[in-house]
């Protein structure tokens, strides 16, 4: 019986069709091209091949107690041309790697008054955080709720008493059910309070998950942004 033969192209062809291929694939962004350090370190980003006058809602993203800002740029900088936000990584911890709110806050005021400046955004943040990073969103949100449309809190391991609800801020406490018992503790004391202060919030206690950001944590991070972001 005669076997059909499969067809085997030459390995040239092979190398030169895998060449062109990955020629068309968009190379990731290199971080370093998208950080500056004035007024203090930041990584910066806007999504590309738009309009130069069209404007994006500003995504802030602090991750950990030490806010590095490499962190948050892995995570959340390949979903911002599909969603439309322009990224802000700051670092902003003292020189002994602490985050310490106020001191936190002017930095962050301070970088934000500069891109505002310098770049057609739209009036109205989103805040992320994880661990460290929570606490301090929660807290610049709760003190800036006219210009804030969403928090994402991931993590937490602490939080502020929120204050009465004055706008229409909406939160997402995220938390891993095998994360250390008390920030699972303080993720569920965070919800309550939150509702009764009036806030909008969703929690989700996601099964299997520790001390980390997971594909669900983003998953549900940016649904929360799309949804307040809906129609800018």
């Amino acid at each position: 019986m005669m076997k059909e033969r499969q067809y085997r192209p030459p390995l040239a062809i092979l190398v030169v069709f895998t060449l062109a291929f990955c020629a068309s694939c968009t190379a990731a962004p290199d971080p370093e091209a998208y950080r500056f350090d004035s007024p203090s370190l930041y990584y910066f980003y806007q999504p590309e091949g738009d309009d130069p006058g069209q404007t994006h809602p500003l995504f802030i993203g602090v991750h950990g107690s030490s806010t590095e800002g490499r962190s948050c740029w892995d995570t959340w900088q390949p979903q911002a041309d599909d969603h439309g936000y322009a990224l802000l990584c700051p670092v902003l911890a003292d020189p002994d790697g602490r985050l310490h709110q106020l001191h936190g806050n002017e930095r962050l005021y301070n970088i934000v008054y500069r891109l505002y400046q310098e770049y057609p955004l739209q009036p109205i943040i989103f805040l992320v955080g994880f661990s460290g990073g929570a606490r301090f969103v929660q807290g610049y949100a709760f003190m800036n709720p006219a210009y804030v449309s969403g928090v994402s809190v991931i993590a937490g391991a602490d939080y502020y008493p929120p204050s009465q609800a004055t706008g229409q801020v909406r939160f997402a406490v995220i938390v891993g059910d095998r994360d250390n018992p008390l920030t699972a503790q303080d993720a569920w004391s965070l919800d309550a309070l939150l509702r009764e202060s009036g806030y909008q919030v969703e929690l989700h206690v996601l099964s299997g998950v520790g001390h980390e950001i997971t594909p669900e944590a983003v998953e549900i991070t940016l649904e929360l942004y799309d949804q307040v972001n809906k129609g800018r």
